[in-house]
């Protein structure tokens, strides 16, 4: 009897022997994972003894030493994968459970860090895009991403600036604290921007319609925008008011730009001279009547020189904006028919003679000669344009037949007695008059 109970001992004690180890030889093991941006963490369970299964709803959770309430967290399992969800800011002892029907159970610990996850962080906004760039506002301890609309962020940067974009797209743009030791990387702030298209690459060359002695106007474009210091600056006006007497300004104009087009490229600078002076204008009043160059000889069928003279500035150097009146046409009118045309050609600059030759073809008929000027405005570097040939001054002939040789003479002799002799006659009465005034008195 005493040998049974002795054996069965052993044989309970061997037992017992061999469960533990048993149990000792189940190694499951639960290893985490590091928490998402959503806190969850994914647990992987390893070296499951066969026949044993892992128990979702037997998992235990400690905060420190206090069991977490079920309602405060939510857990999946698939495979291998327990999933626990809605963890907060806390370090936790995640006990994992594996069952066995008729077996005892298995479990395995793993420790899990859950760290501070800031709020979005606040004050994203733009500061500027053009068709490649996009710069957003600097937030402090931020990091930034962008991505075309709609796709997935998959890096981050510290600039707040991003280049080498497509023009005319809307972008996704994130900024988000960046994570610590302590915390994690904060939940994101969004906005979405459009770069912009492209300025236009061509340009309309700058044209000055007015010049004073304190402004300059530009021909204004519409859309444009206007600089008077090479570029440096620009302005809405066409207009520069302001300025200094003889200085020189360097006009550029460009594409202004908009919300969503970059600003055009700029034209070449015009250097433009402030008028120093006042402008002179020339009119139709201060225009010497044309005359011909032997008004007692106007003879059909024959070549007759006619002058007209010029009304320009006569002192000081040309400003912008002088007008002058320059003789260019005449026309030969017959009884309201154009029946001869020609133009004029500089005779005396110091006149501003210009003459040109009329070829009458009638004797005793009463021709309109009809002098044309063209009206010029002086635009600095431009010199002199014409502004139009609406101008004009009259005078009027009636050519006779030219005399013979023989008729000349006769007429120089007829002049000579009626005109020459008489005036010669007079001085010499003249004299004695005066000598007979101017004799000592007789004594």
């Amino acid at each position: 009897m005493k040998i049974t109970k002795r054996l069965i001992a052993t044989l309970l004690a061997m037992l017992m022997l061999v469960s533990g180890l048993a149990v000792n030889a189940s190694a499951l093991k639960a290893t985490a994972g590091e928490p998402d941006e959503d806190n969850a963490v994914v647990i992987t369970v390893s070296e499951l003894e066969e026949g044993y299964a892992v128990n979702k709803d037997a998992t235990v959770i400690k905060k420190g030493t206090e069991t977490v309430d079920s309602s405060k967290y939510k857990l999946f399992l698939e495979g291998d994968k327990l999933t626990v969800q809605k963890l907060t800011e806390g370090t936790y002892t995640i006990t994992v459970v594996s069952k066995k029907d008729g077996a005892e159970d298995i479990t395995a610990d793993c420790t899990v860090v859950i760290k501070k996850t800031p709020a979005a962080p606040t004050g994203l906004s733009k500061l500027e895009a053009t068709k490649n760039s996009i710069k957003v506002s600097s937030i402090n301890g931020a990091e930034y991403a962008c991505v075309a609309q709609g796709a997935e962020v998959t890096a981050w940067q510290d600039s707040n600036e991003f280049g080498s974009l497509k023009e005319d797209t809307w972008y996704d743009v994130y900024a988000r604290i960046k994570a610590t030791a302590d915390s994690n990387a904060s939940a994101t702030a969004k906005i979405q921007i459009k770069t912009m298209k492209a300025g236009p690459t061509t340009v309309k060359a700058v044209e000055i319609s007015d010049v004073t002695q304190n402004s300059v106007t530009v021909v204004p474009v519409e859309g444009y925008e206007y600089s008077k210091d090479n570029g440096a600056k620009y302005q809405d006006s066409n207009v520069f008011t302001g300025l200094t007497a003889g200085s020189t300004i360097f006009v550029k104009q460009r594409f202004k730009g908009n919300e969503g087009q970059e600003a055009g490229v700029a034209s070449a600078a015009k250097n433009v001279v402030v008028n120093n002076a006042a402008k002179y204008t020339a009119s139709a009043g201060s225009l010497k009547t044309p005359e011909f160059e032997k008004a007692d000889e106007i003879y059909a069928e024959k070549d007759l020189t006619l002058f007209a003279y010029s009304d320009t500035r006569k002192t000081g150097d040309p400003q912008w904006g002088d007008t002058q009146l320059v003789p260019v046409k005449f026309e030969l009118v017959n009884n309201g028919s154009t029946e001869k045309s020609g133009a004029f050609t500089l005779n005396d600059s110091d006149k501003g003679q210009y003459k040109a030759t009329v070829h009458p073809d009638k004797e005793g008929v009463s021709y309109t000669v009809k002098v044309y000027y063209s009206k010029q405005r002086f635009e600095g570097a431009s010199g002199y344009k014409e502004v139009d040939q609406n101008t004009t001054k009259t005078i009027t002939i009636k050519p006779t037949k030219e005399p013979k040789q023989w008729q000349k003479i006769l007429s120089g002799i007829l002049n000579f007695i009626t005109t020459t002799i008489p005036k010669i006659a007079s001085a010499i009465a003249k004299v004695v008059e005066w000598y007979k005034k101017n004799q000592p008195a007789k004594t």
